[in-house]
């Protein structure tokens, strides 16, 4: 089991059998009879069409989430961990019950945006692929959720044939782990990975200002069964000689880039159809055409947030409206660059989407980061544009700014709003510091001094204000611990390991004696103790310790139907005998014969002299009837030639 915080990766889990019917053929020889073979049908079962509820452990991004998730590869996490390998994506037709990529997945995530695909929902699994591609055995559904793609969009996005056993992998982590178990029950998870970023737009307008829109997209998990050959090849490896310069910093490998572009930066434009050809209006920004400027169709991605968390407040089959609306977002015509360009069809066995915004990622942040050192004083604005008409006016002034506030050993001062509302000024330090400073050292108990709450930290320096760099740090480690969810389901076992234990030394104080617990060898058997008192609360008053005592016999709840006078009349009823009995005098008469039965005494015979003798003549008599009745029996079962019966020796 790999250690808290670790996982272990493995290329790939191997079903014992792939999904699919077989024959279970058995021979057995048996000596001196002639055994007949047995062939038994087995149907190893799979999710095809739709994936279970219950197989979904995760997905990343967040379904319908916004934000900056250009740096990571979507991803898919399933719980079982044959699930992505159980089925035959690619058989060989010249070898039947071979594959020609036994180690390939038969599923892949694929991220799409809105202007490169088709989201159609309850389709029947017969229309569910592409023209040309039948798909035969078993299916786990009716209908299901398929995704419509252009050839060049498969091309462009899709992943290849050689890239599939690299997007997806089996996962193995510490169950211990809530943050990467994720629920799991044995530790193995299966997860599919993505071949594409989700970037964001960055427009260039007319004055040279670039504008990042964001940009909605569809992550799918599809079914490649049948379609392998519908997937893009593997393009060469580029050849470049490269020269080791000591001088250089670094290489910029634009120029390696293939020519035909990113597919997440190509703007594809609405399509104007025709009744015989499918064809796009030429985009400015690619080339001098006297066409206007169109934009991809974007969608406002906050009005689609709404509409989804609209579909996932209602009651009624809240999970069929979410995924219809989502569908609808990813429901118009499919934009191709080709005249007469085929579509490829793939079964959706999930799906979900997500916005991206901003640009996103480390060097995005880095290279907008001002680089300026302590005390750079910043940039004047620009100057006002000259008016058209007019004569010129000067800018307005730029609100006032306080000055730096710096010393020598780092600190910078800050404005401060304290709890009760007065606004001051503190000083606050990063990490990075100018000059060695002195740190806390151990203390007697050889510990570093520990803090519980960040109002420990605060300093109050010898100008009169508050010091909250410390402080600062151990908010914001204990926000960042806090992040994590192994640490949070830590220290709620913790808490309730701790306040089971502590209620139980406080129950244990209040029952029992003051100093009892403290008393030599009361310690270890502390049950005993507990039992004694127990059966003494129980003798002194169990009315209170138990419950109050219920008389053995009781008249009971009273009967409605029965009326009044007429009870012994119903009771007769019930018990089918004459009403007489069960009155007063006729039972007094049936309580006398009782009591008379009982009393009556029974004379006992004497034996005779010669008892023992009576006893022997009447055996004899009884072993002669017996043998002539046996006799007789089997007589009757034997008969002549006429019909007759007769009797033979006894």
């Amino acid at each position: 089991m790999p250690q808290p915080g670790y996982f272990v990766l493995h290329r790939w889990a191997k079903p014992p059998l792939v999904a699919g019917e077989y024959v279970l053929h058995a021979d057995h020889t048996v000596v001196g009879h002639d055994a007949l073979p047995l062939d038994s049908r087995i149907d190893v079962t799979s999710p095809r069409f739709a994936l279970p509820p219950d197989q979904l452990l995760g997905v990343y991004p967040p379904a319908n989430a916004s934000g900056e998730f250009a740096a990571r590869l979507p991803q898919v996490v399933l719980k079982r961990r044959t699930l992505p390998w159980e089925r035959d994506a690619d058989p060989d037709p010249a070898h039947p019950g071979q594959s020609r990529h036994p180690d390939h997945p038969w599923v892949a995530l694929v991220v799409l945006r809105a202007d490169e695909c088709t989201l159609k929902t309850d389709v029947k699994v017969e229309q569910a692929v592409s023209s040309g591609v039948h798909l035969t055995g078993a299916r786990d559904v009716d209908q299901c959720t398929v995704v419509e793609v252009g050839e060049a969009v498969v091309a462009k996005v899709f992943p290849t044939v050689d890239e599939l056993p690299l997007l997806c992998h089996c996962r193995e982590v510490d169950q211990r782990d809530t943050e990467l178990a994720m629920g799991d029950d044995d530790g193995f998870l299966a997860v599919v990975l993505a071949n594409r970023l989700p970037v964001a737009d960055v427009v260039t307008n007319d004055d040279g200002d670039s504008e990042v829109k964001p940009v909605r997209y569809l992550a799918c998990l599809v079914n490649l069964e049948g379609q392998f050959a519908a997937l893009p090849p593997l393009q060469p490896l580029i050849e470049v000689d490269l020269e080791f310069v000591s001088t250089a910093l670094a290489v910029d490998a634009v120029a390696m880039t293939p020519t035909s572009g990113d597919p997440d930066h190509v703007a594809v434009l609405p399509a104007v159809h025709d009744a015989s050809t499918t064809f796009l209006r030429a985009s400015t920004t690619s080339s001098a055409s006297s066409a206007p400027t169109t934009s991809y169709r974007a969608l406002d991605w906050q009005v689609a947030t709404a509409r989804v968390d609209a579909a996932a407040s209602a009651r009624v089959d809240a999970g069929a409206r979410v995924r219809r609306v989502i569908a609808d977002e990813f429901a118009g015509p499919i934009v191709t660059r080709f005249p007469l360009e085929r579509t490829l069809r793939f079964p959706v066995l999930t799906y979900w989407t997500f916005t991206t915004v901003g640009t996103g990622g480390f060097d995005a942040y880095m290279q907008g980061l001002d680089v300026g050192l302590m005390g750079t004083a910043p940039p004047p604005p620009p100057p006002a544009p000259a008016p058209k008409h007019g004569p010129p006016t000067s800018a307005p002034p730029a609100p006032a700014r306080p000055p730096i506030e710096t010393v020598d050993t780092g600190h910078v001062g800050l404005p401060h709003l304290t709890r009760r509302g007065d606004r001051t000024r503190a000083w606050y330090r990063g990490p990075f510091v100018p000059r060695p400073i002195d740190r806390p050292g151990l203390d007697d108990h050889h510990r570093y001094p520990l803090a519980h709450v960040s109002d420990q930290l605060r300093v109050m320096t010898p100008d009169g204000r508050e010091d909250l760099s410390r402080a600062a740090a151990f908010e914001i480690g204990r926000l960042m611990a806090l992040g994590q969810p192994s640490i949070v389901a830590s220290l709620l076992r913790w808490r309730t390991e701790q306040f089971g234990a502590d209620r139980a030394r406080r129950i244990s104080q209040q029952a029992l004696p003051p100093g009892l617990l403290t008393a030599p060898g009361v310690a270890g058997d502390l049950g005993r103790l507990a039992t004694h008192r127990l059966l003494d609360a129980l003798g002194d008053r169990p009315e209170l310790v138990l419950a109050p005592m219920r008389p053995v016999v009781d008249p009971g709840r009273p009967l409605p139907f029965v009326e009044a006078g007429k009870e012994l009349d119903a009771l007769a009823e019930g018990l089918g005998v004459d009403a007489a009995l069960l009155q007063p005098a006729g039972g007094r008469a049936i309580s006398e014969r009782l009591v008379a039965l009982a009393t009556q005494e029974v004379t006992a015979a004497e034996a005779a002299p010669d008892a023992a003798g009576a006893v022997d003549a009447l055996g004899r008599a009884l072993n002669a009837e017996v043998r002539t009745v046996a006799t007789d029996v089997r007589l009757a079962q034997r008969t002549d030639g006429s019909g007759g019966t007769g009797r033979g020796p006894g």
